[in-house]
């Protein structure tokens, strides 16, 4: 019996140190936590995070530039979404509360040739969310994706959104395919882009629930922008994803303009670029030079704005 016992305990710690040393880089303990940038696809080009969507918008709304910013591409595409997400949540009022409390993270990803859209992350730590429930208010087509189970919704009016539960993630986006791509990456967590050194940022600043964080991988942003640009500005971009890895900034929304504060990481120590748009004030009047109209004109007016080395070769 002894023997028995030694055998199993000692074929328990084997397997257990497998696990450890081999596979768990592979796949994901099922019942270890997970954090919303997991979700987020490792080729998305840009991440937001913020913490409260709603009263941000409410902040943003007193400012004198306000008028001026609803009609930017990225604010009048999430405002667009948010309306369809809230009409999902709002059948039932937990639901509802937990899309208001809830922090969010969002990438911006491709979607189709020329077409960009958001994947949504939010954080159910309380375990609020029923699916069961949202199902039953609306008509639904199931589909599995590598053993994912993907819902994709169908509102009144037509307007489609996909949704997925990952443990306490919620995971939501009128492209069904970004929804596929985070649940299997959530699973595969050799490829998160929790601990991707490109995201690790030495001089990082800390949000508050008024303010948008944002992240931008340039080498994801290559592929990302090309459509939208014309040959100067895919001259100026393809200079930046060469020398930079990434950047990271907090958005504070004032009175007076928009505040960046952050910085960017190269991939060869340049003290200059590091320094570029780190901390900043953009005036009234150039505030849609960061949430623009439309992606061409944001990528073609910041890499003019920004660059002021050398000219690429």
């Amino acid at each position: 019996m002894r023997k028995i016992f030694l055998f199993l305990f000692a074929s328990g710690l084997i397997a257990l140190l497998v696990w450890f040393f081999l596979i768990q880089e592979t796949y994901r303990n099922p019942f270890a936590s997970v954090q919303p940038i997991e979700a987020i696809p490792q080729n998305t080009a840009i991440i937001l995070e913020f913490d409260d969507y709603y009263m941000l918008r409410h902040e943003v709304a007193k400012m004198p530039y306000a008028d001026e910013m609803s009609g930017a591409f990225f604010v009048k595409k999430m405002s667009e979404d948010f309306s369809v997400i809230r009409q999902l949540f709002s059948k039932n009022k937990n639901h509802l509360q937990l899309l208001l409390n809830s922090p969010i993270t969002a990438g911006l990803n491709l979607s189709g040739k020329s077409d960009v859209d958001f994947l949504y992350v939010l954080d159910d730590e309380k375990g609020i969310f029923k699916l069961a429930e949202l199902l039953e208010k609306f008509p639904y087509r199931k589909s599995i994706a590598n053993q994912n189970a993907i819902y994709q919704l169908e509102l009144p009016k037509g307007e489609k959104f996909s949704i997925a539960i990952y443990q306490d993630l919620i995971i939501i986006s009128k492209y069904a395919y970004l929804v596929e791509s985070a649940m299997s990456q959530l699973k595969n967590p050799a490829n998160s882009l929790l601990n991707d050194e490109r995201l690790d940022f030495s001089k990082k600043t800390k949000r508050t629930e008024h303010q948008i964080e944002v992240s931008i991988i340039f080498e994801n942003l290559k592929a990302f922008a090309n459509p939208f640009l014309d040959k100067n500005a895919t001259r100026y971009l393809n200079y930046f994803s060469k020398n930079i890895a990434s950047g990271h900034w907090v958005l504070d929304f004032q009175k007076e303009g928009v505040s960046m504060i952050g910085c960017l990481k190269t991939k060869n120590g340049n003290v200059l670029l590091e320094n570029l748009f780190s901390n900043n004030v953009i005036t009234n009047s150039n505030s849609t030079e960061i949430l623009p109209k439309n992606v061409g004109y944001f990528f073609r007016h910041t890499f003019c704005l920004l660059y002021t080395s050398p000219s690429p070769r």
